[in-house]
């Protein structure tokens, strides 16, 4: 998707649709096709955004015009292998956008949960590669390939 100069924009759980035979699709591509034709906005309430607000980057919560970008999909990805390993959305104690933002502001990522993301090998590499990212600087957040790499690796000593 992004070697072909795509941003989704939004990226979640809801949005990985698995065919038949086990492959992974990404749905919901109207967002991104939208933010090319039109400057939309995110709005303050992210049930005006179908509550993406949880798997946003700071970068796009915290800018005065937000620029969704391969690095805000990184972030969104992490959040997204997040919420599919813990079976929980990030952020899943916050029950208003407010909260999501402060947290944004501050800096302040989910929580670990050890019963799901164990403090062994796996779960250690598996919480590395989500912290990365997680980076608040969007610049120094893994591509792509390195994601892909780290998960085929973890998946290999599993």
């Amino acid at each position: 998707m992004h070697s072909r100069n795509t941003v989704h924009g939004d990226l979640k759980a809801a949005n990985v649709l698995v065919s038949s035979d086990g492959i992974a699709r990404l749905s919901d591509f109207d967002f991104s096709i939208m933010s090319e034709v039109s400057s939309v906005m995110f709005s303050e309430s992210s049930n005006l955004r179908t509550g993406s607000l949880r798997w946003a980057a700071p970068e796009l919560l915290l800018a005065e015009v937000p620029k969704r970008t391969t690095q805000s999909d990184i972030y969104a990805l992490g959040m997204t292998m997040f919420e599919i390993v813990t079976g929980e959305v990030p952020y899943s104690e916050c029950r208003h956008d407010y909260t999501i933002i402060k947290k944004a502001e501050k800096g302040t990522l989910p929580n670990r949960p050890l019963d799901r993301l164990k403090d062994d090998n796996k779960g250690n590499m598996m919480w590395r590669l989500l912290q990365q990212c997680w980076r608040r600087n969007a610049s120094t957040r893994p591509s792509p390939a390195g994601i892909l790499d780290a998960l085929v690796n973890h998946i290999s000593k599993a």
